[in-house]
């Protein structure tokens, strides 16, 4: 003897609770939406040469794509080994002014090689068709970061045209090096457009 209601009691109580999560009762009834982790805007590398001799912002100019882009966290890669707390911000390329809020301290101190996060403070969109400079802050004689003959592989979301830095000496970003390449090297974590 079979008890067909019995049987179909999984698929009535799973088409309950998508209905229920589909009229917004989720929260209600305690159900969370854990929201997808930030995508890599990088996703591998070929590092270029080793160098601590320089002082200020170096990293990568980026083109966003056809769809703004809201930025979660900033990145920059640590060599074992590396004490210091770089400051990582967004520039505005058109204005060479850092976006507000754009900024982060990344402690680099304890970490293997491979790319260090921190969270922005609130979410940053960079909007559709427009350049930014995403750039660590280095220092003479501190932890060691890559040269600009460092090649980056990315999504494309956005693409990488240059390495940037600030020139102290003529007060302005100086774009050196071939396109997908970047100082660092920097990354940044976005959600899925």
């Amino acid at each position: 003897m079979h008890d067909y209601y019995l049987l179909l009691t999984p698929v009535l109580v799973l088409g309950v609770l998508g209905l229920v999560r589909f009229v917004g009762c989720d929260i209600f009834l305690g159900f969370q939406h854990i929201p997808d982790p930030p995508l890599d805007f990088v996703t591998d590398k070929v590092l270029g040469t080793a160098r601590n001799d320089f002082s200020g912002f170096a990293g990568m100019a980026v083109d966003i794509g056809g769809k703004s882009l809201k930025v979660k966290n900033l990145q920059r890669y640590c060599i074992n080994g590396s004490t210091g707390s770089p400051r990582i911000e967004i520039v505005d390329a058109e204005t060479g002014m850092q976006v507000p809020t754009a900024v982060v301290i990344v402690s680099l101190t304890g970490h293997m090689d491979g790319f260090v996060s921190a969270d922005l403070p609130s979410t940053i969109t960079l909007t559709a068709g427009k350049r930014f400079y995403i750039v660590s802050e280095e220092t003479t004689g501190g932890d060691q970061f890559f040269d600009n003959d460092t090649v980056l592989t990315t999504r494309s979301d956005a693409a990488v045209v240059s390495p940037v830095y600030f020139d102290s000496t003529v007060q302005n970003w100086v774009l050196l090096g071939n396109p997908g390449s970047s100082y660092g090297p920097v990354n940044f974590g976005y959600d899925k457009p």
